[in-house]
């Protein structure tokens, strides 16, 4: 049974006794007016395909919202100074 709204917020398990895990990368620099449309997607995927997952967002320290945006969306940042 897949619970609304429980996919990749954390290691949450959204169904299947074990549950596959997965990380969703994303590299990002300045992409406040995408980065939310593709953390949506990526989590919608993995709802999609029964799977528990985190999705990070490998921000190249952007001079944006970038980061504000995939926290809103619901992946957890990761802050590097090189650009990605």
């Amino acid at each position: 049974m897949v619970h609304e709204g429980s996919a990749c917020r954390g290691w949450t398990n959204v169904g299947r006794v074990p549950a596959t895990r997965v990380l969703v990368a994303i590299p990002a620099w300045n992409e406040e007016g995408n980065i939310a449309r593709v953390v949506t997607d990526a989590r919608k995927a993995a709802l999609d395909l029964d799977l528990t997952c985190e999705v990070l967002v490998m921000d190249g320290d952007s001079q944006d919202q970038t980061r504000e945006e995939a926290v809103k969306a619901g992946a957890r940042p990761k802050i590097g100074r090189a650009h990605v």
